[in-house]
């Protein structure tokens, strides 16, 4: 069951810090909404950023596409906090909609029997909660519903066309492998979580490892067998969250 899924007005705010040359992007999502307020913090790993070369051997450094949500300890889905706006916008080089970008968070929006992930369209993105991937550090502060018996914070995020040995390009659909046709796909996303309970009040709890989602977003299942991840799992060096009072 969902609930309060984009059912109030949002206010997104965005500040860039300075750090060498990269920057921290910080977000502030779901503005005036009822409940309790977190800080969710990614610091990236040394594969933050895949280089995909382009025209001419020109090398483009492209971020992660990740989504925040709170869940029930149920399971249930209860808000989405934050989505990068390439996702957000379905602002794809060279494709009209990647399933395989956050397919476990995609099938819990589309609910119980979906055929396919819910993605947003360039027609009605998620424009509220959103902003431009991070190339380096990420910091979100947010609301999420008030529950006594605590709250699950998930991310999920992949690095588009990050191929390896394993997940290569052009394998055929039934390879146990296969992310996608077309040259889209590479390694899964990665899904990350943490219960946050009442008595850790604002002290970090840290968001591990939790499995990967489907390699070619054909279904919402969460699988813990790693076997053929590599730099994908280097994504991040951490992620933790707080609630902020």
């Amino acid at each position: 069951m969902k609930k309060m899924l984009f059912s109030i007005p949002l206010l997104l705010s965005v500040f860039l810090i300075s750090c060498g040359n990269a920057e921290t992007i910080t977000v502030t999502t779901k503005s005036g909404a009822p409940g309790k307020k977190i800080v969710l913090e990614i610091v990236p790993g040394p594969e933050w950023t895949h280089l995909l070369i382009g025209l001419r051997g020109a090398g483009i450094m492209t971020p992660p596409q990740f989504v925040i949500w709170a869940e029930d300890r149920d399971g249930n889905l209860l808000d989405t906090l934050y989505v990068t706006a390439k996702y957000a916008f379905q602002n794809w080089m060279g494709a009209d909609l990647r399933p395989s970008t956050v397919p476990y968070w995609g099938f819990k929006m589309a609910g119980a029997g979906a055929a396919k992930p819910y993605a947003p369209s360039k027609d009605k993105p998620l424009d509220t909660i959103t902003s431009a991937s991070p190339q380096a550090g990420f910091v979100l502060y947010s609301i999420v519903p008030e529950t006594q018996n605590g709250i699950m914070i998930k991310a999920e995020i992949n690095v588009s066309l990050d191929f390896n040995e394993y997940y290569r390009n052009g394998l055929p659909p039934n390879d146990v492998y296969y992310s996608g046709a077309d040259g889209d796909g590479g390694q899964p996303a990665l899904v990350y979580h943490a219960l946050v309970l009442p008595i850790d009040g604002t002290n970090w709890v840290p968001l591990v490892l939790a499995g990967h989602s489907s390699p070619s977003g054909a279904d919402g299942g969460l699988y813990t067998n790693l076997a053929g991840l590599t730099t994908a799992l280097e994504m991040v060096k951490s992620i933790k969250v707080r609630y902020a009072e």
